[in-house]
């Protein structure tokens, strides 16, 4: 397969499934968990910590996103994007700051069919990824039960010898090397 393939897009691994599943990939999914790190310069521990410990503390977390053209509309090039808001705050499972070194923020969210976060959406209200390089690498994706999604996916919190706290925690142990799936860099 990999021959008909752009070499820079390449299979590294194929998984049979035995029969199909019961549900789609899409319903598994619950939530994500991510580590945001500091390549460059970074944010003081106390700071991040109190950013975190805010937001934690909110009832309600707004977010801006784009409100999608209605179909309608018969020209293109008349559509505005509107700005829309909605409440995030539900779909925050956990957010951990941990000192390292290095200092690194890690985040659990939803990211099914009924709720999905985005990352940069939680960055955003605390106000980190525009005053900060970041690196923002996917560590597992979960089951509604809680289960690695993928077992050929990057190792869980619990294989790798550590377990992500729910709410807020003021720190936990990050493994020095852990594989990544960069998601985004800035």
């Amino acid at each position: 397969m990999n021959s008909q393939l752009p070499p820079e897009v390449q299979l590294l691994d194929l998984v049979s499934l035995e029969r199909k599943p019961s549900t789609s990939l899409a319903n598994a999914l619950c939530t994500a968990v991510y580590r945001v790190s500091f390549p460059g310069p970074s944010p003081e521990i106390s700071t991040l910590q109190n950013k975190v410990n805010n937001l934690l503390l909110q009832e309600s977390v707004l977010a801006e996103a784009k409100a999608k053209p209605s179909k309608r509309h018969a020209d293109k090039h008349d559509r505005k994007d509107a700005i829309t808001q909605r409440d995030i705050r539900s779909g925050i499972k956990s957010l951990v700051v941990s000192p390292g070194p290095p200092l690194a923020l890690l985040m659990e969210l939803a990211c099914s069919p009924q709720q999905h976060i985005k990352p940069s959406e939680v960055l955003e209200c605390i106000d980190i990824e525009k005053s900060f390089p970041i690196r923002l690498t996917r560590l597992e994706l979960k089951a509604e039960n809680g289960a690695q999604l993928f077992e050929y996916d990057a190792p869980s919190a619990t294989e790798a010898g550590r377990s992500l706290p729910q709410g807020n925690a003021a720190g936990s142990d990050l493994p020095d090397q852990l594989p990544d799936q960069v998601v985004m860099t800035t």
